[in-house]
């Protein structure tokens, strides 16, 4: 199975990934951060502005810890805030027809 993790290099996303990898999935971590973890593939990624069909083309699931938000966010005119992000996250998987995405 593989799973793509948005938000990779934070210590919850770097725990995921170490988990999920253990587990024997196929994860790719993404982050504007460099994610050092010998048992996943990774990729530097701006979520705001990256082409994201293809990251998570063959995808089964996406866990999105990527864009931290308060409830009363209102970004999506600016197109690079958490909600918006989150959205593009979101269309990205409906379009690449990933099966479960996970937003924390």
């Amino acid at each position: 199975m593989k799973v793509i993790v948005t938000g990779a290099a934070a210590i919850v996303g770097r725990l995921l990934c170490e988990r999920l990898a253990a587990e024997g999935m196929s994860v790719l971590a993404l982050d504007r951060a460099p994610v050092e973890l010998a048992t996943v593939d990774h990729r530097i990624v701006d979520l705001a502005s990256a082409k994201l069909g293809p990251l998570f083309a063959g995808a089964e699931a996406i866990v999105h810890l990527g864009a931290r938000f308060a409830a009363d966010s209102a970004d999506l005119a600016d197109g690079a805030g958490p909600l918006a992000v989150t959205s593009r996250v979101l269309e990205a998987a409906a379009e690449a027809g990933v099966g479960h995405v996970v937003l924390l």
